[in-house]
């Protein structure tokens, strides 16, 4: 999902976890894909910070000009994306997605939520024709991380 650290900031993992997963895995986020036994110790994960994601988008020229709550670009283009997420593949996977785009959207990002069976999410992902601008996709034993990796990002 994340390709820029822009919107990373403004989300916020541990209110997600208590709200949405009961608690589990408050303070446990990932730093990398790297597994943390091998990982270098000095890559952090990035931190709840909703005024330097806020900062940021200002600083790379994205700003809401009309007051409509959705920040435009340097083009004047309203800055709207959409997430592809399957549903019922994991544990309230579409309900983490949804509160993802809202806390997007407390930065002035308008995402859309496309909601996609597991079955037709794996075959979009498979083919790599996945429509969004971004898509959520957890790791666990149908796909393994270093399998996510390899499959998705590798071309040839």
């Amino acid at each position: 999902v994340q390709t820029c650290a822009l919107p990373i900031y403004c989300v916020d993992w541990d209110t997600i976890a208590e709200n949405l997963l009961n608690g589990f895995s408050v303070g446990e986020r990932a730093a990398s894909m790297i597994p943390p036994e091998i990982a270098d110790e000095r890559v952090k994960p990035y931190p709840y910070d909703l005024e330097k994601a806020k900062e940021l988008m200002t600083q790379a020229g994205y700003v809401d000009n009309d007051g409509d709550g959705i920040v435009e670009g340097p083009d004047g283009k309203p800055l709207e994306l959409q997430i592809d997420t399957p549903s019922g593949r994991g544990f309230m996977d579409k309900e983490i997605v949804q509160t993802v785009a809202q806390m997007m959207g407390e930065i002035g990002i308008k995402v859309n939520v496309n909601i996609i069976e597991w079955n037709s999410f794996t075959t979009e992902l498979n083919s790599k024709n996945v429509a969004g601008d971004m898509f959520w996709l957890g790791s666990g034993p149908a796909y393994t991380v270093s399998g996510d990796a390899t499959d998705l990002y590798y071309a040839s």
